[in-house]
């Protein structure tokens, strides 16, 4: 994921939520072989969801296809989005 993915996503759900978001800059992701990319731990998928929903001018200058290659990965109680 884009870097500026993560801080918009981030920046949501902080905006919108009681809840955290967190950047790791460096996260290698399943199937990845080594390859890492910038991802964002967030407590749920629908937390996400209704934070973009109600910032959804945080991601203007997002193109789609940016946010269509989004993939998730299970860190227990949290997920993270890369």
């Amino acid at each position: 994921m884009l870097k500026s993915v993560a801080e918009a996503i981030q920046r949501a759900v902080e905006s919108e939520t009681c809840e955290q978001a967190e950047i790791y800059d460096d996260y290698s992701g399943r199937c990845m072989y080594g390859d890492t990319t910038t991802g964002v731990v967030v407590p749920s998928s629908g937390v996400v969801i209704s934070s973009i929903m109600k910032r959804p001018d945080l991601f203007d200058d997002i193109p789609n296809r940016d946010i269509d290659e989004i993939k998730t990965d299970s860190m227990g109680h949290d997920i993270i989005l890369y």
